[in-house]
C-alpha cells in the first residue's frame, strides 16, 4: 500500500513538473495523461484535479507581467517551454502620430526664404512601431531582441525594420551586471529613464534628441552596490560605466580606433508615503566623452547645424576628426497625482565643424503633470530651452501644454491619446527679422498602445 502511494506521489509530481514546463498544445496532452492516470486507479481524482489546479494557478502567475515588461525593457515571468529558455516573452508597442501647422519646429525646421525653407508639411506618422522578444535563463543570463517597424522617414535610408535592443545581460549579482550590445546608452534621463510608453508628451524634448547619442553597440557594467550590505536601501544607489564604438546603431564597424567613455549615477534620496501620498525623488548626474572620425553622425534623432537662415539640422563630423565632451544632471520626482521633471544637459564640440573650432551646446527642460481624475486624465506642461552655440542668439524655446487620456489606467500596458499644442520661438529670427517668421505654433496627435 505504501509502496503504491509513493509511486502515485511521484507520478503526480512527474505530471505535474510535465504540466509547468509545458505550453497549452502539451497541456492538453497531459490532461488526457492525467486522465488514463486516474481511470487506472495509479492516482486519485482529487490529485488528479490538484495538479490541474497547480499548473493552472502557475499559469495565471506567469501572465502577470508580460505587457509591463515589453513596455519597461524588464524581463518577463512568462514562460514559453519551446527552448531552454527559463523566461520568455514576445511583445511590443505601436505609436502613431498626427502633426499638423509647423511640424518639426521645436527641432529647428521652420520655414525661410529660398533655399532656406526647412519646413516639414502636415502629416500622419507611424512614429515607432517595434516587436520584440525577451528571455532569462536559469544560467543568470537575460536577452532582448528589439526591432521597429516605423523607420520610414522618407529623408533617410532607414526606411526598414531594423534592430533596436539587441543585447545579453549578465545578471547573477545585484552589485555587478555586465551588458554586452546594442541598447540605449546611460546619458540623458529623458531617453534612458523614461520609456517610450510611459513618456507624459508625444516627443521628447529638443535637447535631449539633439545632444544625448543614440542607441550604441558597446559593453557596460551596472548595479546597485548595496543591495548586500544595506539591503534595506539596496536602491538608494544605482552606477552605469560604459564603453561603445560610438557612432550609432546598426553599424558594426568603428569610426576609428577610439571609444566613447560614457558613466551614470542615480540616488534616490526618498521613496515612500508624503501626507498620504506615494512619492518618489531621483537624482541623476551622468557624463561621456567620444574622439570621432570624419562625417560620423552625432545627431541622429535630432538637430545641432545651424545653418545661415537659423534653421537647423543634423550634426555630422565635418573635419578629419573631433571631440565631444559631454555631462549633465536631472531630477524626478512624483507625489501621488503630480509629477515634476527636470534635466540639463551640455556637450562641448572641438573640430566637428570646419568653420567653428570649438563650440558648446547646451539646453534644459523642465515637465509638470497632474492627474486631474487619478490615473485616468493628466494635464502636462512643458518648458524646454536649447542653444546650439553656434551663431549670436541661436537658442530655441518651446512651450507645451497637452492632456492625456488613459484607457485602462495610467502605467505600463496603458491605451494612451495624446493631445498636445505646442509654441516656439527663435531668437535667432527675433534678432535676424529679414530671413522670415521667428514664432512658429503646431499641434500633435498621439495614439499608442502596447501589446
Amino acid at each position: 500500500m505504501k509502496f503504491r502511494y509513493l509511486r502515485g506521489a511521484l507520478v503526480v509530481w512527474s505530471v505535474a513538473g510535465i504540466l509547468t514546463s509545458a505550453g497549452q498544445a502539451k497541456a492538453d496532452d497531459s490532461n488526457a495523461i492525467l486522465d488514463l492516470l486516474e481511470k487506472k486507479g495509479v492516482i486519485t481524482q482529487q490529485e488528479a484535479e490538484q495538479t490541474r489546479q497547480e499548473y493552472q494557478a502557475q499559469q495565471q502567475k506567469q501572465m502577470t507581467s508580460v505587457v509591463e515588461a515589453s513596455v519597461t525593457n524588464k524581463p518577463s515571468p512568462f514562460v514559453l517551454p519551446f527552448g531552454k529558455e527559463f523566461k520568455l516573452v514576445l511583445g511590443g508597442y505601436i505609436q502613431l502620430n498626427g502633426e499638423f501647422g509647423n511640424v518639426d519646429a521645436y527641432r529647428g525646421q521652420w520655414t525661410g526664404t529660398g533655399s532656406n525653407n526647412q519646413k516639414q508639411f502636415d502629416r500622419f506618422k507611424v512614429r515607432r512601431a517595434r516587436l520584440g522578444v525577451w528571455g532569462d535563463f536559469l544560467e543568470n543570463f537575460d536577452f532582448k531582441l528589439m526591432g521597429d517597424f516605423g523607420q520610414g522617414d522618407g529623408t533617410s535610408p532607414r526606411d526598414n525594420f531594423s534592430g533596436t535592443d539587441l543585447f545579453v545581460n549578465w545578471h547573477q549579482f545585484p552589485e555587478m551586471n555586465i551588458k554586452f550590445g546594442q541598447y540605449d546608452t546611460p546619458f540623458g534621463m529623458e531617453q534612458f529613464d523614461i520609456p517610450d510608453m510611459m513618456t507624459l508628451t508625444p516627443e521628447r524634448s529638443q535637447v535631449t534628441e539633439a545632444l544625448r547619442p543614440e542607441r550604441q553597440i558597446g559593453v557596460m557594467v551596472w548595479g546597485k552596490p548595496l543591495t548586500t550590505i544595506l539591503p534595506e536601501q539596496k536602491d538608494l544607489i544605482t552606477y552605469y560605466l560604459g564603453v561603445f564604438n560610438g557612432n550609432g546603431r546598426n553599424i558594426n564597424v568603428n569610426d576609428n580606433n577610439s571609444f566613447m567613455y560614457m558613466g551614470r549615477v542615480e540616488i534616490l534620496p526618498f521613496k515612500g508615503q508624503l501626507f498620504g501620498q506615494p512619492t518618489t525623488w531621483r537624482l541623476g548626474v551622468d557624463a561621456y566623452t567620444s574622439a570621432d572620425a570624419s562625417n560620423t553622425v552625432l545627431t541622429t534623432t535630432g538637430n545641432n547645424w545651424v545653418q545661415k537662415s537659423g534653421t537647423l539640422k543634423a550634426l555630422s563630423v565635418q573635419t578629419k576628426g573631433d571631440q565631444r565632451v559631454a555631462f549633465g544632471g536631472d531630477e524626478m520626482f512624483t507625489w501621488g497625482p503630480v509629477t515634476l521633471n527636470a534635466e540639463y544637459l551640455q556637450t562641448h564640440y572641438h573640430d566637428a565643424l570646419s568653420s567653428i573650432h570649438d563650440f558648446t551646446s547646451t539646453g534644459y527642460w523642465i515637465l509638470g503633470g497632474y492627474q486631474i481624475v487619478p490615473k485616468r486624465w493628466e494635464l502636462v506642461g512643458k518648458w524646454e530651452t536649447f542653444s546650439p552655440g553656434q551663431l549670436p542668439s541661436d537658442d530655441l524655446r518651446t512651450v507645451t501644454g497637452g492632456i492625456n487620456w488613459y484607457a485602462r489606467g495610467k502605467g505600463p500596458g496603458d491605451i494612451t491619446l495624446m493631445l498636445d499644442y505646442m509654441h516656439t520661438w527663435s531668437h535667432f529670427r527675433e534678432m535676424n527679422p529679414s530671413f522670415g517668421a521667428s514664432q512658429f505654433d503646431e499641434i500633435m496627435l498621439r495614439t499608442e498602445l502596447a501589446f
